[in-house]
């Protein structure tokens, strides 16, 4: 999917059987991703196949959870941000503003 959409900049997902670590693992196609927001957490996720996947997405900036999706996966998310110290995670949600004109 991410050789469809090689534009793409800002990604918000909220799949109905909530976010696992292969969709996260798909996200290594998506090469300009600089916003992603998974809604939708129902466990924690790995890092191993999981989080470290958006360790490998050279232009991510920036990484919105939840709270309680933060709370769950506090050692994969402490993980990532050893490999990416400048990725900033926050609790604040993409869907309610506008980045860059997008």
């Amino acid at each position: 999917i991410g050789g469809l959409l090689p534009k793409l900049e800002v990604l918000w997902l909220k799949p109905r059987q909530g976010v696992h670590a292969e969709q996260l693992a798909a996200l290594r196609g998506f090469q300009h991703l600089s916003i992603f927001s998974p809604q939708s957490f129902t466990g924690a996720v790995p890092f191993a196949d999981g989080w470290d996947a958006l360790s490998a997405i050279p232009n991510l900036e920036r990484l919105e959870l939840a709270d309680s999706a933060r709370k769950r996966n506090a050692v994969a998310l402490e993980q990532l941000l050893q490999k990416r110290p400048t990725l900033h995670i926050d609790s604040r949600l993409t869907r309610s503003r506008n980045y860059k004109g997008l």
